[in-house]
């Protein structure tokens, strides 16, 4: 009997060593209810509810609101298995470290020996917090399970996966082969703790289409939560053609676990010249009243390095307003605005087209239309009321 209870003690002394730990306010998930799915069930779903009293509380922590799985796939294969995750009925989407799309879906790949870390301060604003984990599981994996360490919480972690927190800026996204573009890349940390990172300016080598020339490429440091860690460096195309700028890249570990983000990617024009000359269309606001008039803007710029001439043709409907020349000197920006009256209260919508070089191009069309304004209700109503309170005091004074 005594040997029993040593082994037990032994195991229980053990097994917060199983898993790192996050230090934060959090809550398991429910041992009872166990995610659990195999081949004979094929997919499956487990819900897990945190009432809103112990939702509320938790994100009065301070902290990063975090969904911290352990999952374990059998065998520990690559394969088409993976797991949804449900937030409130919401399906979560993450980052991707490849093809720079929100991914819907959680794959061996994902997790870090076992261990997959999700943010979830997307949904730090609602009420209520119910977390829904689908499994689906194919030939070559025979069974998904969450194992216990799993949670919810709040935790003082760095943080950079916030809007804007991680990006990639660059001055103009139009530029002649051989000019120097300048590149910034900006990273903030939302978090809570300073992070040590190491931040690189490109997730993949780009040099077939760019060649660089100068700067600070990257960055290993600390990044702390009140100054932003900012670099700058430059390039030129060697190449004519639409390519992308790929993101920038930062890795940081917290709780022996691995971060990776991207920045934004970015897509660039590079041309042997600039020849690029458009109009733009539209319209201050969608409803008008009938003693108001429709504004209507035509933007136009050209961002050649010549002077461009071409006519300009717009109509409301099919009643032309607008037919002139117009001429615009090189990297050049000109509106044109104009206002059309109330006709009727169909709704109208107005286009426009430009003739260049004996060549026609259609600008976006807008719509618009008038109502009557509020002020003709208000009076209307107002006359109501007048008569109705004057039925009343009538009824009373002589009919009661």
């Amino acid at each position: 009997m005594f040997t029993k209870v040593l082994f037990f003690i032994l195991f229980l002394c053990l097994l917060p060593l199983s898993f790192s730990e996050l230090i934060g306010q959090s809550y398991a998930l429910s041992d009872s209810n166990s995610f659990k799915t195999t081949l004979e069930s094929n997919n499956l779903c487990s819900t897990f509810d945190i009432s809103p009293e112990k939702y509320s509380f938790l994100k009065a922590n301070e902290g990063i609101l975090v969904l911290d799985l352990y999952i374990k796939f059998t065998p520990e294969i690559e394969s088409q298995s993976n797991l949804q995750l449900y937030i409130n009925d919401e399906l979560v989407k993450y980052k991707a470290l490849s093809g720079y799309f929100m991914k819907e879906t959680l794959e061996f790949k994902d997790f870090q020996n076992g261990r997959t870390i999700v943010f979830l301060e997307n949904y730090r604003d609602q009420n209520v917090l119910q977390l829904k984990i689908c499994g689906y599981v194919s030939g070559s994996v025979y069974e998904l399970e969450m194992l216990p360490g799993s949670k919810i919480g709040s935790f003082k972690m760095p943080y950079f996966s916030g809007k804007g927190d991680f990006s990639k800026s660059l001055e103009k996204t139009l530029f002649l082969v051989d000019e120097t573009v300048k590149v910034g890349l900006a990273l903030e940390n939302e978090g809570y703790i300073p992070a040590n990172v190491t931040l690189t300016y490109n997730h993949f080598d780009v040099n077939t289409e760019i060649k660089m020339l100068g700067g600070i490429v990257s960055y290993i440091g600390l990044a702390d939560t009140t100054n932003p860690v900012n670099i700058t460096y430059y390039f030129k195309s060697k190449t004519d053609k639409y390519f992308l700028i790929p993101p920038a890249r930062v890795e940081y570990t917290y709780d022996n676990y691995k971060f990776v983000e991207l920045s934004n990617p970015i897509i660039v024009n590079a041309k042997n010249y600039l020849d690029d000359i458009d109009c733009e269309m539209s319209i201050s606001k969608v409803e008008y009243s009938l003693k108001e008039k429709a504004e209507i803007t035509v933007g136009c710029y050209n961002k050649s390095s010549e002077v461009k001439e071409f006519n300009l043709l717009v109509k409301v409907d099919d009643k032309e307003i607008m037919n002139n020349n117009i001429t615009m000197a090189s990297k050049a920006i000109n509106e044109l605005e104009f206002k059309y009256s109330f006709d009727n209260f169909d709704t109208k919508k107005v286009c426009g087209e430009m003739y260049f070089n004996e060549n026609i191009k259609k600008l976006n069309c807008a719509e618009f239309y008038f109502s009557e304004s509020v002020d003709s209700y208000t009076l209307y109503i107002i006359g109501f009321i007048i008569i109705v309170l004057l039925a009343i005091f009538i009824y009373y004074q002589f009919f009661l």
